[in-house]
């Protein structure tokens, strides 16, 4: 996960940014004068383009997120993918499986089992 550059959507570490919200475009009295229609233009287009940005970056969190919870769940075997599979975020089903499989006392360290061609238990740090 550290090598996909996903390891902070699974422990948590990098939060879902909130969900930003759309700005409301302004009513503009007509007899408003250039100027003051200019600015009220100017400043919704302003909200817009930091409302967008805001957006991106929320999408591309969730986008994120979404790869590291597939990239979890694609390395385990069926049976356990299935305790966590319905879960929304990756740092969701990061916790269940800790909680599941982690050995009694050791916090650092978290036993999962996983689809490897070389052992059927992992020992995670």
């Amino acid at each position: 996960m550290r090598g996909l550059r996903l390891w902070e959507f699974l422990s948590g570490e990098l939060p879902c940014p909130a969900l930003p919200d759309r700005p409301v475009q302004p009513v503009i009295p007509p007899e408003n004068s250039e100027e003051e229609q200019k600015k009220l233009r100017e400043a919704y287009d302003d909200d817009m383009a930091s409302y967008m940005s805001h957006f991106r970056a929320y999408r591309t969190w969730l986008d994120e997120d979404a790869r590291a919870g597939a990239v979890l769940v694609a390395s385990m075997e069926k049976h356990l993918a299935g305790e966590v599979i319905r879960l929304d975020h990756a740092a969701q089903m990061w916790a269940v499986l800790r909680q599941r499989y982690e050995p009694s006392g050791q916090s650092t360290y978290i036993a999962a089992l996983v689809k490897n061609n070389h052992c059927k238990e992992v020992v995670i740090d």
